[in-house]
């Protein structure tokens, strides 16, 4: 077994082994000063101290488990898993480990669908106005939760033979008129919406308290390696704890995320239930073949049997995933909505165009919007910052250099991130499913276990000490990088002069992903609650925290608006331009009709 403590006492201490091993090259990274007499070459460490590892003692390894396996291990199993799924359990994990920018991008799509079913909600009476049970405000947010819930379910082919146009029609007479007469007279369509709204609801309130746990406990984790760290600065292991702490910032944001872009219950027992809601609209369109309101609507001529929802693909466990609900909000929006804004409701028959608003593309259910590119700017930032913090310390760490470490971050980035750029070539390409492109969608499942495998590594190889070796020490990787060389001897040196400020900014970089990723999340959470929250009352004392919350932060969503209307109006739209608008932004005032 390798000693490289013996090594460097039979290095230092033998001139033989001073004249042959030394390392002359340059060390551009290395400060002038008294530690460079110990450098000892790659080459002479490889005779002196041998080619293995020396493994870390249990104590060490112990250690890295209890401030990182366990809580990292405790993150995932608070992930939203379907029960009894083992194959899908496997390949949602590796998804989500092997492909983050990928899976966030995903999520983050999904909780800002949400996120405007909710607006939508708020938006449909004055800022003050608070209806009670059974009220027209009332109906709308059961229709708009049940949306958001669809939005994480795959169309079945039969609703996509039916055409983009006529899924649309009807899903918005399922989620918005009231006069469709049902087989059971009693149980008319706002009955039929309240039920399930509530079926729904009743099932989502599990499984919080757990993941805010479980997130706690790895901020603590961190909280204890920063530390320590910036305690034993200059120290190998200290420092690469940290950077492992760092490399995974993504994860509890990710984790997190889950408890807003959660599936209310089982998955399967809620496909049943959205598939038998609407099988009794499908009966009741059949019934009625008078109704120029209907008209247009093309479906099977049964519903016995039908499933118009498949597969659950919420939470990014599906790639190529869009979910209907921004076709039918986007539709609702160009048609009156986002001109309308605060109190849409009281447009010129703003029912009537909720169910037969013109779709808002001529084409299918599912194009790429360039607003979808802010969630894809966080998620690649989030990811990015905290792998390149971590990054940065451990490429800064001696001996400074491209290594074993730094250059596995650099690598699990580097596939993360074309993973994500493949990813969405292909949905350019193959917009609609085809068996092409589910082919190579198992190429992709392959890219993200190989991943997978490659963090499982890392985490490893740090916890273990499979990177104590001289390759690895000497941070000799690729042309240029600095390395080439091990310093037994100045720790102390780095840390009065260099180690902390590199320290500090990979600290910094990933620890504010982390935060804005956190804030985000549950400022989401908070702001969407009283759409699914069960107790009536308690929704809308929620809501009103809600408006006084965005009332007061509305400065500063303000400047992103900007930035995308700044060619079609003159001023922001939530200032109350109205020209240009595209689509419906929360705000306080009602506009003059």
């Amino acid at each position: 077994m390798v000693n490289f403590t013996a090594c460097k006492i039979a290095f230092e201490t033998n001139a033989t082994n001073l004249e042959l091993y030394s390392y002359t090259g340059l060390t551009p990274n290395l400060p002038l000063g008294p530690g460079r007499s110990y450098l000892i070459s790659e080459h002479g460490c490889r005779t002196l101290c041998g080619t293995g590892a020396e493994i870390y003692p249990w104590a060490t390894a112990a250690n890295t488990i209890t401030t990182w396996v366990l809580p990292i291990i405790g993150l995932l199993l608070q992930a939203p898993f379907e029960s009894n799924q083992v194959a899908k359990t496997f390949l949602a994990t590796c998804r989500w480990i092997g492909a983050p920018i990928a899976s966030l991008s995903y999520i983050f799509w999904n909780i800002k669908i949400t996120g405007k079913c909710a607006i939508t909600v708020d938006m449909a009476v004055d800022y003050n106005a608070f209806p009670g049970p059974g009220s027209e405000f009332s109906q709308l947010r059961d229709s708009f939760y049940i949306l958001s819930v669809m939005n994480q379910y795959a169309l079945s082919a039969e609703l996509d033979r039916a055409g983009p146009s006529s899924t649309e029609r009807f899903l918005r007479v399922a989620l918005f008129d009231n006069d469709l007469a049902l087989a059971n007279p009693r149980k008319g369509m706002v009955h039929r919406r309240e039920k399930l709204a509530w079926s729904l609801r009743s099932g989502r309130k599990r499984g919080v308290v757990p993941i805010f746990i479980s997130t706690l406990w790895f901020l603590l984790s961190l909280a204890i390696s920063i530390h320590a760290a910036f305690g034993s600065l200059g120290v190998n292991a200290t420092a690469h704890n940290l950077a492992i702490g760092l490399l995974l910032g993504w994860l509890p944001v990710l984790t997190l995320s889950s408890i807003t872009d959660r599936s209310p219950g089982s998955a399967d027992d809620v496909r049943r239930k959205l598939n038998r809601f609407l099988a009794h609209i499908h009966q009741g369109l059949q019934a009625d073949t008078t109704n120029p309101r209907y008209k247009g609507i093309q479906l099977p001529s049964s519903s016995d049997n039908h499933d118009y929802f498949t597969s659950f693909c919420g939470q990014a466990r599906s790639r190529w995933h869009y979910g209907i609900a921004h076709a039918i909000l986007t539709g609702t929006e160009d048609a009156f909505a986002a001109a309308h804004g605060r109190n849409w409701t009281a447009h010129h028959n703003a029912r009537t165009i909720l169910i037969c608003a013109p779709p808002a593309t001529r084409h299918n259910n599912i194009w790429f919007d360039f607003r979808e590119l802010w969630q894809i700017m966080g998620a690649t930032a989030l990811v990015g910052c905290s792998v390149f913090g971590s990054f940065i310390i451990s490429y800064f760490t001696p001996t400074v250099g491209l290594g074993c470490r730094s250059g596995g971050y650099l690598i699990f980035f580097i596939i993360t991130l074309a993973h994500f750029l493949a990813e969405s070539a292909v949905w350019w390409v193959f917009p609609r499913p085809s068996r092409t492109r589910d082919r190579i969608g198992w190429a992709f499942t392959l890219m993200e276990m190989a991943n997978t495998v490659w963090l499982i590594y890392i985490l490893s190889a740090q916890t273990f000490g499979l990177y104590q070796t001289c390759a690895c020490w000497s941070s000799s990787w690729g042309s240029g990088s600095g390395g080439g060389y091990i310093n037994f001897g100045t720790s102390a040196y780095y840390k009065a002069h260099i180690i902390a400020v590199y320290w500090t900014t990979g600290t910094i970089l990933s620890s504010l992903a982390m935060g804005a990723g956190f804030l985000y999340v549950v400022a989401e959470w908070c702001t969407q609650s009283h759409m699914w929250t069960e107790d009536y009352g308690d929704a809308m004392a929620g809501l009103k925290a809600t408006r006084r919350f965005k009332k007061y932060t509305s400065w500063f969503r303000c400047v992103p608006d900007w930035v995308i209307v700044k060619f079609k109006t003159h001023r922001p739209r939530c200032l109350g331009e109205k020209k240009g608008r595209r689509s419906l932004v929360w705000r306080w005032k009602t506009l003059p009709t």
